[in-house]
């Protein structure tokens, strides 16, 4: 049916399918008056640039009585957000107005080191095919074509806060598959690390209730309480 009003779009990660999202599709719909586009594609088919052309053919038929657009997206799924977001402002184009936030939770916005591991077996290419070589070999030429979001953004990462993380494979401190200090972008209005790990983020009701404060204030708790990436 035609949708009007605020919209939240959805973005799910690597290997998962919208349903992925729906606890915090579920969260928003029954907490606010937020109408919720819950985007499926075919992850592991392709790379994130024709995922970010899907995107855009969604957005495409967003309807014009819609009045403000978000984005909250899972892992991956901020990759393509951003190369979305990107392309859409290209060569000096405007923004479009309605667009006002964006939640990432776990993403991989400095590549994935643990993708880098899984790059040495022959399996794992095959199985994400360009998807999996871009979060590897790839990032930095797949990073020349995602820039700062030009809106509000905020970014939940997910850890231990120690030195070791959930993953004994990845150096550091980690969510189970993206480094703590992967996740992080400057420009970020606002940034927390919970003791969650990678799936969690998405499901669990303290990210869940944070993503939808940022949606509504630009702050996961209070303005004074922010904690921008520089």
């Amino acid at each position: 049916p035609p949708v009007t009003g605020k919209v939240v779009v959805l973005v799910h990660g690597l290997g998962r399918s919208r349903k992925f999202m729906n606890p915090i599709a579920n969260h928003l719909r029954e907490n606010s008056d937020y109408t919720i586009v819950n985007v499926d594609y075919p992850s592991t088919r392709a790379g994130i640039d024709s995922h970010a052309a899907g995107l855009a053919s969604v957005m495409s038929n967003l309807d014009d009585e819609i009045t403000e657009i978000n984005f909250v997206a899972h892992s991956l799924g901020s990759l393509v957000v951003r190369h979305y977001l990107a392309d859409a402002t290209q060569d000096g184009k405007p923004l479009d107005p309605r667009i006002k936030r964006f939640v990432m939770l776990g993403p991989p916005n400095q590549g994935a080191a643990l993708a880098r591991m899984l790059n040495r077996v022959p399996l794992y290419n095959v199985a994400l095919r360009g998807t999996g070589k871009q979060l590897a070999v790839d990032f930095d030429a797949l990073s020349t074509h995602m820039g700062t979001p030009p809106c509000e953004f905020a970014i939940i990462a997910g850890g231990k806060s120690d030195n070791s993380g959930y993953n004994p494979l990845i150096a550091g401190d980690d969510d189970r598959i993206i480094r703590v200090e992967e996740t992080k972008l400057a420009g970020a209005r606002d940034y927390r690390l919970l003791e969650l790990p990678h799936t969690s983020l998405a499901r669990d009701d303290v990210p869940l209730a944070m993503t939808l404060q940022f949606l509504r204030a630009g702050h996961f708790t209070t303005d004074d309480q922010r904690q921008p990436l520089k």
